[in-house]
C-alpha cells in the first residue's frame, strides 16, 4: 500500500511536471533509489516483486525521459548525472536490458570527462548512492570506454564509504549477477486487454496506433527500426509518432496490478493463517 501511494504521487508529479532539469534529475534520482529499496524488499518477497504502482510509474517516467532529446537536460554536465540516475533506476526496476539501447544512444554522445563524472555518481557508496553495491557492474559498463574493465584514467578517487545508517541501508539482490525479472515478465495472469499484441506481455508504456491498435511503446519501437515503418498488426504504414501514449489504458492496468497483488498478499496471509 505504501508503494502504491508513492506511485500515486509520483504519477501526480508526471502529470504537473518539473520546472527545471534540476527538478526532474532530482525526481529520476530519488526514484531511483526507492525502485531499489523496494527492489530489495521484493527479493524476500519475489510473488509480491513489481506489483505496485510505484514501479509502473517509475516506468513511465524511465520512457518519457528516454525518450525526450537529450533526456530533457540541455547541459552536458546536468545530462550526464541525469543519465546516471536513469541507468540506475532502470537498472533498479529490473529494465535495464529493455533500455540498453536508448541509454547507449545517449551516453554515446557525452564528451570522456562527463562520462567520468556519471561513473563517479553511480559509484557512490554513501547515502546518495543510486545502486546496491552487487548490482553496479553492469550499469557502470554503459559509461566506461569501449574496451575498459575499469573506471577511466581522469577519474577521481572516491572518498572512503560514509557509514548508511541502518533504515537506509538497501541489502544487495537474492541472486548475485542476476537481474531481477521486470514486471512485464513477472505477471502472465494479465487479462489479454492488458497485454502488448506483439510480446503478449504487459502493458506499462501502453500506446495506440491510428487503427486502434495498444503496443508497448518500448517493443513497438524496436519492431519498427528492425521492420520499417508499417503496422505490424495491419500492414499499413505507421511511425512511432503516430501513436498516442495512453494514460487511460495505464491507469486500467496500474488499477489492476495493484488489486493482483493485494489479492496475492490475502491469498498468502490466508495460507499462513490455516
Amino acid at each position: 500500500q505504501r508503494a502504491d501511494r508513492m506511485g500515486a504521487l509520483l504519477e501526480a508529479i508526471l502529470r504537473h511536471g518539473c520546472d527545471s532539469a534540476l527538478q526532474l534529475r532530482e525526481l529520476v534520482a530519488s526514484s531511483a533509489r526507492l525502485a531499489a529499496v523496494l527492489a530489495a524488499q521484493g527479493a524476500s518477497q519475489p510473488e509480491c516483486c513489481g506489483l505496485d504502482g510505484f514501479s509502473l510509474a517509475c516506468r513511465v517516467l524511465l520512457s518519457t525521459c528516454l525518450d525526450a532529446d537529450q533526456v530533457g537536460c540541455s547541459e552536458a554536465h546536468d545530462r550526464a548525472a541525469m543519465l546516471a540516475a536513469l541507468a540506475a533506476l532502470a537498472a533498479n526496476l529490473g529494465d535495464l536490458e529493455h533500455s540498453r539501447a536508448q541509454l547507449e544512444a545517449h551516453v554515446s554522445q557525452l564528451r570522456p570527462e562527463d562520462r567520468a563524472k556519471a561513473l563517479a555518481r553511480l559509484a557512490r557508496q554513501d547515502r546518495q548512492r543510486l545502486l546496491p553495491s552487487d548490482a553496479a557492474g553492469d550499469v557502470l559498463s554503459l559509461f566506461r570506454p569501449e574496451g575498459s574493465d575499469g573506471p577511466p584514467p581522469s577519474q577521481a578517487p572516491l572518498p572512503p564509504a560514509a557509514p548508511v545508517p541502518a533504515a537506509s541501508h538497501v541489502p544487495p539482490p537474492a541472486v548475485a549477477g542476476a537481474a531481477p525479472p521486470g514486471l512485464r515478465d513477472l505477471i502472465q495472469n494479465a487479462p489479454k486487454e492488458f497485454r502488448c499484441v506483439l510480446d503478449n506481455k504487459l502493458l506499462c508504456d501502453p500506446v495506440v496506433s491510428p487503427g486502434g491498435v495498444v503496443f508497448e511503446r518500448a517493443v513497438l519501437v524496436r519492431w519498427l527500426q528492425k521492420h520499417g515503418n508499417q503496422c505490424p498488426i495491419t500492414g499499413e504504414p505507421l511511425c512511432i509518432d503516430d501513436c498516442q501514449r495512453s494514460p487511460e489504458i495505464r491507469k486500467k492496468v496500474t488499477d489492476w496490478v495493484r488489486r493482483e497483488g493485494r489479492q496475492r498478499e490475502s491469498s498468502k496471509k490466508k495460507r499462513t493463517s490455516d
